[in-house]
């Protein structure tokens, strides 16, 4: 029976027998004496005596002998082998006394976890060369690689002490290895302050700042303002039973972009500590896979949702036929759209009629025809509300017109699509913030597009133009063999008009011959761009 105490070695507490205490203290104040060791190689040489004891099955609260300290003494040597820097160097090259090389994270060379600077000591080269092949095989796997590197950052134990760093690069684990080992790491600034990995730091931390702030005003945007992400505001979840899939796709966006904003905060925080552990990858990847199930359980709900509603409102679009017969003989339209919908003029050769494409019992729009001579003013406008979103209400109701061909053509307001299949000429006057949209085979076109206006005949096969627009105007065509354009050569600050083409052959801009190998006219034309695509 022995009587024995409590110590701690590198905070590691033990219980050891008194005279087995003894014996270690002297050691380790030899050790200091013969090497002239400061307290950070003390504490080296600490860290390696538990490892030592470890391995022979004394782990933490466990009891230490004589025996144990002696093994100590015979696997480090004597302090008197280490009395001169001669007799060290001859202790080093004993033979059976270099380390077996193990893979460890070089954690206070490492820039990102340490896995490439443990990689480059455990094969004796330049980290900057692992660094580089992982990005290379990073960029060749579109990003696959990362998940590779985090599993390795997870798996690959870290190299703390001096000890394990001398093991990871195969070195012996000596006295004077331990102390030459701790002076190198004391003398070395931390890779955290260098310069360039603190630029690094910093932006990575506002980066992911940024990309956090932007997914909160996202948020912010989908509860309080409302902006549809499925063509459906929050406000429409009391529309009826189908629409709750969509309330469970707007949840699982809130909860994906909450998560985001999480994940963006470890981010920072990791980018600007520059230290990151198992414990905090492991929470950030478990954010990253709820965040992913939610955005995913988000989408596939909100498409069942909006299929469903689909059903549901082609279920309810009917369309009503009016009879135009106002239109019969007519050669000019003057179209003033006040409604919500979208309106269509299709040239027919029977009689004129029209036909109002709604749901059912809610908001329609009602078709007034005067006719003028050889000219009917057609007026579309809104009638009624509609229970249902804009969005539902306008996207499933139209106008669409029937009639005869027509060669002149004013848009006074809104919108109008022309359909035919070929007219000779076609005169087009569209007003000030009002559309007009060609289909078909003109040989002629004349048009005026007046400010804020805008004229798209892309679909359209047109061989001659002649276009006069306003500063404010936009016009787009296709290829055009003859294009004539009329425009201001004076206008406001910032104002400037928009005409594109895929082709022109011959060109002339208010009366002169403009040279069309160029792509920009906007030097000769100061307010108008033109461009050819």
């Amino acid at each position: 029976m022995k009587e024995i105490t409590r110590i701690h070695i590198a905070r590691t507490p033990y219980s050891a027998e008194v005279d087995a205490k003894k014996a270690l203290e002297e050691y380790l104040a030899a050790i200091k004496k013969s090497l002239s060791a400061d307290d950070d190689a003390m504490r080296e040489i600490e860290a390696r005596i538990v490892e030592i004891l470890a391995g022979r099955g004394i782990a933490s609260e466990g009891v230490i002998t004589h025996k144990e300290i002696e093994a100590v003494e015979a696997q480090l040597g004597a302090p008197s082998d280490f009395a001169d820097e001669d007799a060290a160097e001859a202790y080093d090259d004993q033979a059976n006394n270099v380390s077996e090389r193990r893979l460890m994270r070089d954690t206070s060379r490492g820039v990102l976890g340490g896995v490439c600077a443990g990689i480059a000591g455990y094969y004796g080269v330049n980290v900057m060369w692992p660094r580089l092949v992982a990005i290379l095989i990073a960029l060749i796997t579109s990003g696959t690689a990362i998940f590779v590197y985090i599993v390795m950052w997870i798996v690959i134990p870290p190299a703390r002490t001096a000890a394990e760093k001398l093991q990871m690069r195969g070195k012996p684990v000596t006295l004077a290895a331990l102390q030459s080992e701790s002076k190198e790491e004391a003398s070395e600034v931390p890779e955290r302050s260098k310069p360039f990995v603190v630029l690094v730091r910093v932006l990575l931390g506002l980066g992911f700042i940024t990309t956090g702030l932007t997914a909160v005003a996202v948020l912010v945007a989908v509860i309080v303002v409302r902006k549809p992400l499925f063509g459906y505001s929050l406000h429409d979840l009391s529309s009826g039973g189908m629409l709750a899939s969509i309330g469970t796709a707007y949840v699982g966006v809130i909860v994906a972009a909450v998560l985001f904003v999480l994940l963006m905060g470890l981010g920072a925080y990791a980018s600007f500590t520059w230290h990151l552990t198992k414990r905090l990858v492991v929470l950030g990847s478990v954010i990253a896979v709820l965040g992913l199930v939610s955005f995913g359980v988000a989408v596939g709900f909100g498409v069942y949702g909006v299929n469903q509603i689909h059903q549901k409102m082609d279920q309810l679009k009917v369309s009503d036929t009016t009879k135009l017969p106002q239109l019969s003989g007519i050669t000019g339209v003057t179209a003033e759209d006040n409604s919500s919908v979208a309106v269509k003029y299709i040239v027919t050769s029977g009689a004129p009629y029209a036909t109002i494409t709604h749901l059912r019992g809610q908001n329609t729009a009602k078709v007034s025809v005067v006719k003028t001579g050889d000219t009917a003013a057609i007026t579309i406008k809104d009638e009624g509300t509609c229970e249902y979103s804009n969005y539902e209400c306008n996207s499933l109701s139209g106008v669409t017109i029937y009639g005869p061909e027509l060669n002149r053509l004013t848009v006074s307001r809104g919108g109008l699509e022309y359909q035919t299949v070929k007219v000779d000429e076609m005169s087009a006057n569209i007003s000030n913030d009002a559309e007009l949209t060609l289909h078909g085979s003109f040989v002629a076109l004349t048009a005026d597009v007046e400010d804020s206006a805008s004229l798209s005949a892309s679909d359209a096969a047109v061989q001659r133009v002649m276009l006069t627009m306003a500063a404010s105007a936009e016009a787009d065509f296709g290829t055009v063999n003859d294009l004539a354009l009329t425009a201001p050569t004076a206008c406001a600050t910032g104002e400037h008009g928009q005409l594109s083409t895929e082709g022109v052959s011959r060109f002339t801009v208010n009366g002169q011959t403009a040279n069309v190998a160029g792509r920009d006219y906007a030097t000769t034309m100061p307010c108008i761009m033109i461009n050819h695509w």
